[in-house]
């Protein structure tokens, strides 16, 4: 899922930045100071929504997946594959051995960038993929 850190007081100095996200994940957060409860009611009355963790209520990643999915967010995979991309560079590593469709963020040819061959255009991948395996694709349009 792709994410970006925030500091929790820059988005509290400026509660309107943090609404072109689908959900803002705090740990830690003081909720009742005053400036931190109004930036919670801007960003949860524009529809984001606010998960709060801390020691005694941890995320684990496929808690994270989901919530980013219930929310709209761009999930590529389930659980168990990393992933690091940009526009047309894809870098996938999977953690554990399994059957993973990848959702492309377009519908694009793929291109394996070791052995050259181009996978079928479409809006996802299927890959069997070995535990520490790493995969290098190239979107094209």
């Amino acid at each position: 899922v792709p994410f970006e850190t925030v500091m929790a007081d820059d988005l509290a100095r400026k509660p309107a930045s943090g609404t072109r996200y689908k959900a803002v994940f705090f740990a830690n957060l003081d909720r009742t100071d005053p400036l931190r409860r109004k930036m919670l009611s801007h960003l949860e009355g524009k529809g984001v929504k606010c998960v709060f963790l801390s020691p005694e209520r941890p995320l684990t990643p496929a808690q994270f997946a989901e919530t980013a999915k219930a929310t709209g967010a761009y999930v590529p995979a389930e659980y168990g594959l990393q992933v690091d991309m940009n526009g047309n560079f894809v870098s996938l590593h999977a953690l554990r051995n399994g059957r993973y469709s990848f959702r492309l963020p377009r519908k694009c040819k793929v291109v394996n960038m070791k052995t050259g061959k181009a996978a079928k255009a479409g809006t996802s991948l299927e890959l069997d993929m070995t535990a520490g395996e790493t995969r290098w694709y190239r979107l094209l349009d």
